[in-house]
């Protein structure tokens, strides 16, 4: 897992911003490097890359399902930590990938992915420098990739000189949004 901070660096290392002289970016370039990563997942959320919302206006204290985007008002909305499945009628944890959004007045959406890796719900909003960045367990470079080609404009960057980047941003982009139809399994390596 990659911290925003070294994501930031890896992604502006790829447009060859860092590495000129110079490791790490400088304090504007990394609280920019952040603004666009959480642009990015508000992004991903806004536009249901995690899949469709189901619109939900909470009327009391109430348990999150996958694909809920909720109106909470001053009530408590916890994550779910299994799931009845609506196929087989038996009791699963979320889908991977599986997307909640709490909208409270006043705040931004709290942003809250089920990452089956870590077998956990993961927030992609109010990020910092030093906290895990989302999704950089399952590819940390392509997750850097993705903010360098988000972040290039800032430094006139964009254009066919980096194939390799545009390449692995958009096998980043496809690999967190695909939804088939069938629940993804998770394979873990055993020792």
């Amino acid at each position: 897992m990659a911290t925003c901070r070294q994501t930031i660096t890896t992604a502006l290392r790829k447009l060859g911003i860092v590495g000129r002289g110079r490791a790490t970016p400088s304090a504007d370039e990394a609280v920019n490097g952040l603004a666009v990563l959480q642009a990015g997942y508000n992004h991903l959320f806004s536009e249901g890359k995690f899949g469709g919302w189901k619109e939900v206006i909470a009327t009391g204290d109430y348990t999150a399902k996958e694909g809920d985007r909720i109106i909470k008002g001053a009530y408590t909305i916890t994550m779910p930590t299994t799931v009845l499945d609506c196929f087989s009628g038996e009791t699963r944890p979320p889908l991977d990938l599986s997307a909640v959004m709490v909208i409270a007045s006043g705040s931004a959406p709290e942003l809250h992915l089920y990452d089956a890796f870590n077998q956990a719900w993961g927030r992609c909003d109010g990020l910092t420098l030093d906290t895990v960045a989302p999704l950089s367990l399952r590819n940390a470079d392509g997750l850097a990739a993705w903010l360098a080609l988000a972040y290039a404009s800032e430094f006139g960057a964009v254009g066919p000189a980096m194939p390799a980047v545009q390449a692995a941003a958009g096998g980043f982009v496809s690999m967190i949004t695909r939804r088939p139809a069938t629940p993804r399994p998770v394979h873990h390596t055993y020792f």
